[in-house]
């Protein structure tokens, strides 16, 4: 999504929060729905426990930044070799040797 369409900027902004509140949930020995609603709510709809589901927030998180970090080194790598290119033919040859990361495993 386009990051100037409201949706986009909202859905992003509920992250940080599952996230933080996953991170809780999962250091607590006996979570509880009323203390960790966000969390609560993913455990609902993949029908497991408020732990299960903070794990697998936790774990998708750390894939996404990691495949994130990977994504914008070879963009800033690509930046920086385009601006360096004097013609149009060094561009294209800057561009074509862009090593873009591999497609990973669907997230949880």
């Amino acid at each position: 999504r386009d990051s100037a369409d409201p949706d986009a900027t909202e859905a992003i902004g509920d992250i940080p929060a599952l996230v933080a509140e996953a991170e809780l949930a999962d250091a607590d020995a006996n979570p509880k729905a009323s203390t960790y609603p966000l969390v609560y709510a993913e455990a609902a709809l993949r029908g497991g426990t408020i732990r299960s589901a903070a794990t697998e927030i936790l774990t998708a998180h750390t894939a996404a930044v990691s495949a994130w970090a990977d994504i914008n080194t070879a963009r800033n790598a690509a930046a920086v070799n385009v601006e360096a290119a004097a013609t149009v033919a060094a561009v294209q040859a800057a561009a074509a040797l862009v090593s873009w990361p591999a497609a990973s495993a669907p997230l949880p």
